[in-house]
C-alpha cells in the first residue's frame, strides 16, 4: 500500500525537477515553496525520507536563488528549522564515522544546508543570525545541542573564512578548545572536526593559536597510543583526532618546533598490532604525509625509518580491510617525494616508479590506480625527463582510466541500477570501449532516457570518478616536469581530456580545464626551448579548441569551482603563453568575461538582475571577482597597451565600485590589490586618464583598519607616484604626510614593508619632493623588510640610485646601510634581482670604502659577516 510520505515525496520529486531544470517557473513561488518545505522538516509527523527531501530542495534553492533568499528575509526562518534539526541525535554519534553513513539522516542534510548557506550568503547576513542559536547551545545540557554549536561553526568555516577571521576567530577558538575537553565523545568529535575544519580555511590566522591548541591534540594522540598499546580497542575519538592533528599540521608554517614529538608519536602508531591496527595506521601514515609536506627539508632525518615502514605496507598483501593502508602509504610516499627534494629521493626515484606501474598493473581497483597516478605526478618532479622510459605504460593507463565507464549505473524508478554500458548495446564496437560521458555519449544517455520513462538518474562511483581526476591531474604535471619527451603524448591526451570538461563530476571537470590549460603551455614552453614549428600549429590548434570551451564553460557552468578554474587556467596561459594566446577575437572574449563576472551574468551566479550594487556578496561569489581582476592584470602585463586601454577604461568602474566603504574587508581588499597591480603594469604616464579615481582609493585605503587592506593600498599608491611621474609631483606633500601618519602607527610587518617601497619608488622618481633629511633615517630604521620579501629589489634600487647621485644622506649611513644588507642576505629569502641589485651596491661601497667595510664587518655577528662576503661575492 502506498503511503501519504510515499506521494508526497513523490510531489516533491516534481519541484526537485523544476528546481533542476526550470527555476525560472518557481521563481515567482520561492518563499511559499521554501515556507512549505520548512513545514514539512520541522514535522516530526513525517518520514525522515521525506523532510531530508524537503531540506534538500531548501537547500538547493538557497544556492540558485541567493538574492531572493536574501531580500525576502528567509534565512532566519530558514535557520530557525536547520539548525534544531541539526541538535538530533544522529545514527553513528559515537561511532566517530557519522559521515560515512551511506544514507543522508536528518541532522546531515541540515548540516550540508548550512553549508550551502554559508557558501551562497554574505557572512555579514549569516553569521548573526546564527550568533543567536549558538549562544545558548555551547553550554546546553544536552550533548547532542553542543555537538550541534560545533558542526555549525565547523560547516561555515569554507564559506564565511574572512568573515570569520576577522570577526569570530577570537571567540571561537577558546569555545572549541573547552569542547574538545568535553566529557561527552559526540562533542569532543565535532570541536576536533572545527580544529580540522579552521586549520584548512582560516590560515595564516589560525596558526597563531598553534601553541593553545597543538598541546590538547598531542595529549589526545599520547593517549590514544597508550591505550592501543595496552590492547583496548580503537577510542571514538580517534578519526576526528587524526583529522584535526593532519589538517592542522600540513598547514603549519613553522612545524619545526613541534616536530621530533609528533613524529615519536606517529611512529609509534605504526607498530601497534591489534585486531583493527590497519586503521589506526592508516590514520598515522596519513598524518605522517601531512607532517611531511609542512616541514619539507627539516623531514629528512626521519626519511629512512619512514621509508622503511612505507615500503612495507606498500608491499604487503592485502585484503579489502586492509588495503586502504596499501593505498595511503602510496600517498604519503608520493607526497614525501615532492617535498624532502630530489638529493635525497633520486636513489628511491626509479623504483617508486616500478613499484607503482607493477601495483597499477596487478590490482584492479580505483583508488589504487588513483594513489599510483599521484605517486608517478609527485615522482616526475624528482626524475623530470628520466621519466621518459615510463611514460608509454603510464600515460597508456591513465587514458584507460580517462576513457572508462566503469562506476556508472543508472537509476529507475523501480529502485534498480544497470550499468550504462547496457546503453551502448546497439553501438558499435569502438564506442562500446571507448565512450565516455563526452558530448556524444551524453546525447545517448539522453537519447536513451527519452525512451524509457522509469530512468530517474545516473549514479557515478566516487572511486571512479577520484580515479579520473587523478589521472587528469597527474597528465597535468607530468607534462610540466617532464617537458620534451612529453610532446609525443599531448595530443592524444588532449583528445582524451577535452571530453572530460562535460563530465557529470565537476571534480573531473575543473581537473580537465586545468590540463588542457597546461597541455598548451608545455607546447609553448616545448617550442620556445626547440624551435619545433609542429608545436606552434598543434599550441594553435588547441587553443582554438580550449579558449571557447573556456569562455563557455565559465558562463555556462553552475559550479563556482568549475567556474574559478576556467578563470585561473585562462590567466595561466596569458601568464605564460603571453601574446602568442591571445589574437584580437580572443582578448575581446576574456574582457567580455570579466565583465559578465563583475554584472553577475554568469550560471554559477544569482541570476537576479535588479540586485542593489551596494548588496554584499558570499565569500564564494568574491573569489570569482577576484579571478577576474586578476585576469585584468595579466592582460596589461601582455597586451600592447594601445590594444588594452579601451577594454581597461570600460572594466576601471567595476573594480572601483569594490573599494567603496561600506564594501568588505576582502572586497576591499581584492579591490584595491588588483588595482594596484594594474597601475604597476602600465606604461609610464598613462595612468593619468585614471589619477583622479585611483588616488583617493589609495589614500583612503591606507587608512583602512585591516592591515592587508591597508598593504595594498600603500603600495598602490607608490606605483601610482612611480607610473603617474611629474603628474603628481605637486601632491608628493600629501602623500609624504599620508605615509607618516601611517608609519607611525603600523605594526603589521607587510604592510611596513610596502611603506617602505612606496617611500623607495617616491625617492626614485622625485627625488627633489622628498625631504631626505627627515625620511631617510626613518626609512634606514625601518628595513630590512620583514614579510614582503619582493619590494627588496625596489629598495635596493632606491639605494643603488642614492648612492649614484652621491646624496649625502646615503654616504653618511653606509655602516647601518650594510648591516641592513648582511640581516637581508641571512638565509638566502632574497630572489635573484634583489641579490643582483645587492651585490651591486656591496661592492660600490667596497670598491671606495674597503677600510669602512671591513670595520663594519667585525661588528657583525658571524652569520650576518658571512652573508654580506657571500652577498658582495658571489656572481
Amino acid at each position: 500500500m502506498v503511503t501519504i510520505d510515499v506521494k508526497a515525496c513523490e510531489c516533491l520529486e516534481i519541484f526537485d525537477e523544476l528546481v533542476e531544470s526550470e527555476v525560472a517557473v518557481l521563481a515567482p513561488h520561492l518563499k511559499s515553496l521554501i515556507d512549505l518545505c520548512l513545514e514539512i522538516a520541522a514535522s516530526n509527523a513525517y518520514g525522515d525520507e521525506l523532510r531530508v527531501k524537503a531540506v534538500n530542495i531548501v537547500a538547493y534553492l538557497i544556492r540558485l536563488k541567493k538574492k531572493a533568499v536574501i531580500k525576502q528575509r528567509l534565512a532566519q526562518p530558514i535557520l530557525e528549522v536547520i539548525f534544531p534539526l541539526m541538535c538530533n541525535p544522529c545514527p553513528g554519534d559515537n561511532d566517530d564515522d557519522d559521515n560515512d553513513l551511506e544514507e543522508q539522516t536528518l541532522p546531515s542534510a541540515a548540516g550540508q544546508a548550512l553549508d550551502v548557506m554559508a557558501l551562497h550568503l554574505p557572512p555579514s547576513k549569516l553569521l548573526p543570525l546564527l550568533m543567536h542559536h549558538l549562544q545558548g547551545s555551547f553550554e546546553n545540557a544536552d550533548p547532542h545541542h553542543r555537538k550541534a554549536a560545533f558542526l555549525a561553526i565547523s560547516v561555515i568555516a569554507e564559506g564565511c573564512s574572512e568573515f570569520i577571521r576577522y570577526k569570530y576567530l577570537p571567540i571561537f577558538v577558546p569555545v572549541i578548545i573547552r569542547g574538545i575537553q568535553d566529557n561527552d565523545t559526540v562533542v569532543r568529535n565535532a570541536a576536533l572536526y572545527a580544529v580540522g575544519q579552521y586549520a584548512e580555511y582560516l590560515q595564516p590566522e589560525i596558526s597563531k593559536y598553534a601553541s593553545e591548541l597543538l598541546p590538547v591534540l598531542f595529549d589526545y594522540l599520547q593517549a590514544t597510543c597508550q591505550q592501543l598499546q595496552q590492547g583496548n580497542k580503537n577510542p571514538p575519538t580517534l578519526m576526528r583526532t587524526f583529522y584535526a592533528v593532519e589538517r592542522f599540521c600540513e598547514n603549519l608554517e613553522d612545524i619545526l618546533p613541534y616536530l621530533p614529538t609528533l613524529m615519536n608519536c606517529l611512529t609509534t602508531f605504526l607498530t601497534i598490532n591489534t585486531e583493527k591496527s590497519a586503521i589506526v595506521k592508516e590514520l598515522a601514515v596519513e598524518a605522517i604525509g601531512s607532517v611531511a609536506a609542512a616541514a619539507k627539508s627539516n623531514f629528512v632525518p626521519y626519511f629512512n625509518p619512514i621509508m622503511g615502514h612505507l615500503q612495507r605496507f606498500i608491499s604487503e598483501k592485502h585484503t579489502d580491510e586492509t588495503r586502504p593502508l596499501q593505498i595511503q602509504s602510496i600517498d604519503t610516499l608520493a607526497i614525501i617525494a615532492r617535498t624532502v627534494g630530489p638529493e635525497t629521493f633520486m636513489p628511491l626515484a626509479h623504483d617508486c616508479i616500478k613499484c607503482g606501474i607493477l601495483l597499477m598493473t596487478e590490482i584492479d581497483d580505483p583508488d589504487v590506480r588513483r594513489s599510483c597516478y599521484g605517486l608517478f605526478s609527485s615522482v616526475s618532479v624528482v626524475l623530470k625527463s628520466e621519466m621518459a622510459p615510463y611514460l608509454n605504460a603510464i600515460v597508456e593507463r591513465m587514458l584507460e582510466s580517462i576513457k572508462s565507464l566503469e562506476g556508472i549505473s543508472i537509476s529507475t524508478s523501480c529502485g534498480d541500477r544497470n550499468t550504462a554500458f547496457t546503453l551502448f548495446e546497439d553501438e558499435d564496437d569502438e564506442e562500446k570501449e571507448n565512450g565516455d560521458m563526452n558530448d556524444d555519449n551524453i546525447e545517448n544517455l539522453e537519447d536513451a532516457s527519452e525512451d524509457d520513462d522509469d530512468v530517474t538518474g545516473y549514479n557515478v562511483e566516487n572511486a571512479y570518478v577520484e580515479e579520473k581526476e587523478g589521472a587528469c591531474l597527474a597528465l597535468k604535471e607530468m607534462s610540466d616536469e617532464v617537458g620534451a619527451p612529453f610532446l609525443n603524448y599531448i595530443e592524444v591526451s588532449f583528445n582524451e581530456v577535452k571530453k572530460l570538461v562535460e563530465h557529470l563530476s565537476d571534480d573531473v571537470r575543473r581537473a580537465a580545464v586545468g590540463t588542457l590549460g597546461q597541455f598548451c603551455i608545455t607546447l609553448n614552453d616545448i617550442f620556445t626551448e626547440t624551435g619545433n614549428l609542429e608545436c606552434r600549429v598543434a599550441l594553435e590548434t588547441n587553443l582554438g579548441i580550449l579558449l571557447p570551451k573556456l569562455f563557455s564553460l565559465a558562463r555556462e557552468d553552475t559550479e563556482h569551482t568549475v567556474v574559478l578554474a576556467c578563470l585561473e587556467t585562462l590567466q595561466n596561459i596569458i601568464d605564460k603563453i603571453k601574446g602568442n594566446a591571445l589574437n584580437a577575437s580572443y582578448l575581446e572574449s576574456v574582457c567580455l568575461l570579466v565583465k559578465d563576472v563583475f554584472k553577475n551574468k554568469l550560471a554559477c551566479q544569482d541570476e537576479d538582475a535588479n540586485e542593489d550594487d551596494d548588496e554584499q556578496e558570499a565569500e564564494y561569489d568574491n573569489l570569482l571577482l577576484e579571478y577576474a581582476g586578476e585576469l585584468i592584470a595579466s592582460l596589461i602585463k601582455v597586451v600592447p597597451w594601445n590594444q588594452f586601454a579601451p577594454y581597461l577604461a570600460g572594466l576601471m568602474p567595476f573594480l572601483l565600485a569594490k573599494s567603496k566603504k561600506a564594501c568588505t574587508v576582502s572586497e576591499k581588499s581584492f579591490s584595491i590589490g588588483t588595482l594596484a597591480d594594474i597601475v604597476s603594469s602600465m606604461q609610464p604616464g598613462s595612468v593619468r586618464p585614471f589619477l583622479n579615481h585611483l588616488q583617493p582609493v589609495f589614500l583612503s585605503g591606507m587608512k583602512e583598519d585591516n592591515e592587508e587592506v591597508r598593504s595594498n593600498a600603500v603600495y598602490g599608491l607608490g606605483v601610482l607616484a612611480q607610473n603617474a611621474g611629474d603628474i603628481v609631483f605637486d601632491q608628493y606633500p600629501v602623500y609624504l604626510q599620508a605615509l607618516s601618519n601611517m608609519i607611525a602607527a603600523e605594526e603589521d610587518p607587510r604592510a611596513k614593508d610596502n611603506i617602505c617601497g612606496a617611500v623607495a619608488r617616491l625617492i626614485q622618481t622625485n627625488i627633489i619632493g622628498v625631504p631626505l633629511t627627515n625620511v631617510f633615517p626613518v626609512f634606514l630604521n625601518s628595513l630590512p623588510l620583514k614579510e614582503d620579501l619582493e619590494e627588496n629589489a625596489t629598495v635596493y634600487e632606491c639605494l643603488n640610485y642614492l648612492y649614484s647621485i652621491r646624496c649625502e644622506q646615503f654616504f653618511q649611513n653606509i655602516p647601518q646601510i650594510l648591516k641592513v644588507c648582511s640581516e637581508s642576505a641571512v638565509g638566502d629569502k632574497l630572489n635573484e634581482k634583489s641579490v643582483a641589485l645587492m651585490r651591486t651596491l656591496l661592492n660600490s661601497i667596497y670598491n671606495e670604502f674597503p677600510n669602512d667595510f671591513e670595520s663594519v664587518l667585525k661588528t657583525l655577528p658571524q652569520a650576518n659577516a658571512e652573508a654580506l662576503v657571500k652577498a658582495r661575492l658571489v656572481a
